[in-house]
């Protein structure tokens, strides 16, 4: 479904940060190109003579609700939908000044998506980082320290779902209590990678705002940019059950010169797209310690490399892994056919 192309004169900032000779694996940039419709649509827009402020249509809305009800069986009210035209951490930014002022601290669990923490230092707000809490459980290593974040008094709570670094789906009673725990503060779940769920994965994923029943202390964060790879054209979505919480990031947003209305492309016509990108991203294990390579049965993370199989010594769809390896130390290489890139050879 994919054919072949070049990055390079693009402007990728993937690429761009590695430098020459060096694979870029540090940022959520695939590799592969963007579902063509992203591509019909835009020229159709362009090629029209005016390009006057645009606005958030109730279609749109639905559009997002119906894939959550298609992709994650889950009912959205169209009403909480907010399209907004900038990535998700400027959301988790503008939801700070929504909230403003906070009753207490900020809130994350550790690891954790280092924007987080840029962000609440850019907006002045004290961030508490409080780390997972260890089990002795091979099957189920960590849990969240949901005492700690109640102890916290929190004002926002701010949780990547999957989680990311780890991968972990976490279960729709893990944030259920989250945002219990989270109460009357606001929890703020980042949900970019939610439809990238690996076919085997055992579990769905918690849509916050669908799994606590519309909480008003709940928000979901979601993106065409991960889903599509398409996170060069700026936009995202807040699920948002409460009203005046709407009104008040309406208002937050009106005070930096923005408002709603984005450019989307989730539709029927990218699912085909998806399904095909996931056959080109493997799984990779989960990380537990030195030497320690282990595939738990939530672990979702996916890498955007054709196939390590391989290479590292473990399966794209999990048997038992094998010794790591690092590509810095494999003596041949190969051109990637995707990103035109040095790859280990026995990659493939």
């Amino acid at each position: 479904m994919f054919e072949r192309f070049s990055r390079a004169g693009t402007g990728s900032a993937k690429w761009a940060r590695a430098g020459a000779g060096r694979i870029a694996m540090g940022v959520a940039d695939m590799d592969l190109p963007g579902p063509p419709a992203v591509g019909a649509a835009l020229r159709v827009r362009a090629g029209h003579p005016a390009f006057g402020y645009p606005v958030a249509e109730d279609a749109d809305r639905v559009l997002v609700a119906d894939w959550y009800r298609r992709r994650h069986g889950v009912e959205v009210d169209p009403r909480w939908v907010m399209l907004l035209p900038f990535a998700p951490g400027t959301a988790v930014r503008l939801l700070l000044e929504a909230v403003r002022p906070l009753p207490g601290p900020a809130v994350c669990v550790t690891p954790e998506w280092g924007g987080f923490a840029r962000v609440c230092r850019a907006a002045g707000v004290e961030l508490r980082e409080l780390p997972l809490l260890p089990t002795g459980d091979p099957a189920d290593p960590y849990r969240l320290p949901l005492a700690g974040v109640a102890a916290s008094r929190p004002g926002l709570v701010m949780l990547s779902s999957p989680h990311n670094p780890t991968g972990r789906i976490w279960s729709a009673a893990d944030v259920r209590a989250l945002a219990a725990a989270a109460a009357p503060g606001l929890l703020v779940s980042d949900e970019v990678h939610g439809d990238l769920r690996h076919p085997d994965a055992e579990v769905p994923q918690p849509v916050a705002v669908a799994v606590t029943g519309g909480a008003a202390n709940v928000v979901t964060l979601g993106s065409v940019g991960k889903t599509f790879n398409v996170s060069g054209l700026p936009s995202c979505f807040a699920l948002v059950p409460d009203a005046g919480l709407r009104e008040r990031l309406t208002a937050a947003m009106a005070g930096f010169g923005l408002w709603e209305g984005a450019c989307w492309a989730r539709s029927r016509s990218g699912r085909r797209w998806r399904r095909a990108a996931r056959g080109w991203t493997p799984c990779w294990p989960t990380w537990c310690g030195p030497g320690s390579w282990r595939w738990p049965r939530w672990a979702v993370r996916c890498w955007p490399v054709r196939r390590l199989r391989t290479c590292c010594g473990w399966t794209a769809r999990g048997s038992a892994p094998g010794p790591s390896c690092s590509p810095a130390v494999t003596s041949s290489w190969r051109t990637d056919p995707i990103s035109d890139r040095p790859v280990p050879a026995a990659c493939g």
